[in-house]
């Protein structure tokens, strides 16, 4: 585990244990790192897709979906990010309290 200002980074993801980790392995999502922002409670997790979350057959959106609520859930309903830097996007996650499900903002990322 490597600290940056305030930014600590989980490389070292086998001595890592924390319930979002069971959600990557679910989907078959490659979890390649972890960042901890300052609060500790916004994780950014750094990932490669097996599918392309950004096509739009039912199939690829309605699984991104779950894979987003079941990470938000993993992660206490905290918000948190994945970041595909292969498909350069980051998709931000928030859960919304009045409707119980997950938002998402998907950003395009520069190389």
């Amino acid at each position: 585990m490597a600290q940056d200002n305030d930014v600590v980074v989980i490389s070292d993801l086998r001595s890592w244990h924390h319930p979002a980790k069971a959600v990557f392995t679910k989907y078959s999502v490659r979890l390649k790192k972890v960042e901890l922002l300052h609060d500790r409670k916004c994780p950014v997790f750094y990932a490669d897709f097996p599918w392309d979350p950004q096509t739009s057959p039912k199939s690829n959106a309605h699984r991104l979906s779950k894979f987003e609520s079941d990470l938000l859930l993993a992660n206490g309903k905290n918000d948190c990010a994945i970041q595909d830097d292969q498909d350069r996007i980051r998709i931000e996650i928030k859960w919304n309290s009045l409707s119980k499900k997950p938002e998402e903002n998907i950003v395009s990322i520069r190389p």
